[in-house]
C-alpha cells in the first residue's frame, strides 16, 4: 500500500511540473488509488469497531478516522 501511495503522490507531482497528464497517465494513477484503497479496506475488514476506534494518544488518528 506504500508504494502506491508514493506512486500516486510521484505522479502528482510530476503532474505539477507537466501541467497535464495522458488519458493513460490519468488510468494509471486512477488505477493505484483505487488499487489502494481495496487493500486498505481488506486489511480491515476483520477489526471490531473496538478496534476500529483504538487511538494510543489525543493526537493519533484511529484507523475509523482515515
Amino acid at each position: 500500500m506504500n508504494k502506491a501511495v508514493l506512486l500516486c503522490s510521484l505522479l502528482l507531482l510530476s503532474a505539477c511540473q507537466a501541467q497535464t497528464l495522458s488519458q493513460g497517465e490519468r488510468d494509471f494513477a486512477l488505477s493505484a488509488l483505487h488499487g489502494s484503497r481495496k487493500l486498505f479496506l481488506d486489511s480491515v475488514s476483520g477489526l471490531s469497531e473496538a478496534q476500529l476506534k483504538w487511538k494510543p494518544d489525543a493526537k493519533t488518528w484511529s484507523v475509523m478516522e482515515v
